[in-house]
């Protein structure tokens, strides 16, 4: 099905992938993370939950900014080959520019699966949990039910 050149085109570009995705994902981690540190204080907001919070919106921040690190991640992956001249000579063997472009357009399609599972199944509850936890943390000491007896 893929030939050794297919399966070293889409290495490439999933490393560019991978690359670019943590890259995006460690700024929005960290820029989270600052944002979280007005919170800390109030009520029994710790730095432990703003943590706690930042990590339970990583798989959200993956689902939103891979349409961007996808096309940053193709880029570098083809710009690593196309420096060392490894995409001339893939062109020389007799692979088109359009099956270059089909593979590189079936390695996104292979990323977006999972991730498109990712975002259905996972991030809701993810991003769900996040702000419960976090708004029940800063207001502890307010009473949102009525005690009944």
């Amino acid at each position: 099905m893929f030939s050794i050149i297919n399966k070293y085109i889409i290495a490439s570009i999933s490393k560019g992938i991978v690359l670019s995705s943590s890259v995006f994902l460690a700024l929005l981690v960290l820029i989270g993370f600052i944002q979280q540190m007005n919170a800390v204080g109030k009520g029994t907001y710790t730095i432990g939950g703003a943590l706690f919070y930042t990590l339970l919106n990583i798989p959200s921040s993956l689902y939103d900014t891979f349409p961007v690190s996808g096309v940053v991640g193709v880029m570098i992956g083809l710009g690593a080959l196309a420096a060392s001249s490894e995409l001339v000579i893939i062109q020389t063997v007799g692979t088109s520019r359009l099956k270059i472009a089909w593979i590189t357009t079936l390695t996104l399609i292979l990323w977006l699966i999972p991730l498109s599972i990712i975002g259905e199944y996972i991030v809701p509850p993810a991003k769900t949990m996040a702000e419960s936890y976090r708004s029940a943390k800063i207001s502890k000491d307010i009473g949102i039910g009525v005690n009944t007896g």
